[in-house]
């Protein structure tokens, strides 16, 4: 019997609140393989590993689960070694050479929120920087053996660009380089380089260079970051998903808020409010309640509860992808970007088709920008079909 992806979640969900669950009372190999496999998609293998290890429950706990769970747990607490040494290098090698920089979303939380860090799993480390530090930035990582994978590039459609490697061990090493918060014109202006690097709070655990965002900049990152993902994919073993309520992003979620003073959950009430953020922001504290049962003051719901007036942000809670697009086409200021977005979005440099579709010769543009269009097309209406589906 196929056993329901619902019941595998919600034993996931029971284990990450510190309950006990109600197992199936047959464990078989499809059940073991179904909660491995949500839970990798959730991004919570490893923590759940390190709760199974630590509380085996009431000895209905597959044994075949924990054991498979308690490897992936020692193995990611020896490349979490490797992982870490390479982030301070990378950190102290910018810091030399006079770049600022500010670690965002799961490697900051990694080492200050969670009991361990390799507890929190991630694919790459977020860098922010100053855009007018980008060729230097470049040619650190290029000179440290870095590669650049083929991938669209822009003012506007893409303000991000990933750095990756393999080490003597062969252990992967992903650097996510952003020169803005966020490639939404819509998040982008919220949190700029120099608001997080005047407020930024140090990482000890990664030496003296390590820095992050303040606790209500980081919460409101990953409010926006969990938003943006109710429509755009992430990606697990090269497979895409759509789920902004990915598990591991409501767990940094919980953890921020039961580790926030109450000063600065109010700093985070005031600057959701003046960001126009009320809506994504109450939604996404709401459904990790609704999780994990945190503790949130009702005043602080209270006070993100979304004006009359609608948020633009908001249309990542409500809209398909043509409404994104059309709201995300309003923030760009000016008719002179508004036309540059358009053109990035539709016509990308050869280079970029060149290599994505494994071609030498020029003559082939085209039919590549034509097989291009089409296929975003698709997508489109993809997005179309899929926020219908959403609605009703």
């Amino acid at each position: 019997m196929m056993i329901p992806h619902a019941s595998v979640a919600n034993i996931i969900q029971t284990l990450l609140r510190g309950e006990t669950p109600t197992w199936p009372s047959r464990c078989d190999d499809a059940f073991i393989r179904r909660f491995e496999e949500t839970a990798a998609r959730h991004g919570v293998r490893t923590l759940l590993g390190h709760i199974l290890a630590g509380h085996p429950g009431n000895g209905s706990t597959p044994d075949a689960l924990v054991e498979s769970l308690t490897r992936s747990l020692r193995l990611e607490a020896m490349l979490e070694l490797c992982r870490k040494a390479e982030i301070m290098h990378i950190v102290d090698l910018l810091a030399g050479k006079g770049v600022q920089s500010v670690l965002l979303k799961g490697t900051p939380l990694a080492y200050l929120y969670y009991d361990q860090p390799f507890l929190r799993s991630r694919g790459d480390t977020d860098l922010f920087i100053r855009a007018a530090d980008r060729e230097a930035v470049d040619a650190l990582f290029r000179r440290c053996g870095y590669q650049r994978p083929n991938a669209v590039s822009g003012e506007w459609v893409s303000r991000q660009t990933t750095y990756f490697r393999f080490d003597r061990m062969r252990v992967p090493h992903t650097f996510d380089v952003h020169w803005a918060i966020n490639n939404s014109p819509i998040f982008s202006p919220v949190l700029t380089f120099d608001d997080c690097d005047e407020a930024a709070i140090t990482v000890p655990a990664l030496g003296g260079n390590a820095r992050t965002l303040r606790p209500d900049h980081a919460l409101t990152l990953a409010c926006m970051h969990r938003a943006g993902h109710m429509r755009a994919p992430y990606w697990v073993d090269g497979v895409a998903f759509t789920e902004g309520n990915r598990l591991i992003w409501l767990y940094d979620i919980h953890l921020l808020l039961e580790e926030m003073s109450r000063n600065e959950l109010d700093a985070f009430a005031r600057f959701t409010q003046r960001k126009r953020l009320k809506a994504i922001c109450r939604d996404a504290l709401t459904v990790t309640q609704e999780c994990f049962g945190t503790p949130i003051p009702r005043n602080l719901l209270d006070r993100l509860e979304p004006d009359e007036a609608p948020e633009p942000s908001a249309c990542y809670l409500h809209s398909g992808g043509t409404g994104i697009l059309a709201a995300e086409f309003r923030a760009i200021p000016g008719a002179r970007s508004k036309l540059r977005f358009m053109r990035e979005l539709t016509l990308p440099p050869p280079r970029y088709l060149l290599r994505k579709y494994d071609k030498s010769h020029a003559a082939w543009l085209p039919l590549l920008y034509c097989r291009r269009g089409a296929e975003g097309l698709g997508k489109v209406v993809s997005r179309v079909l899929s926020g219908r589906r959403a609605q009703i």
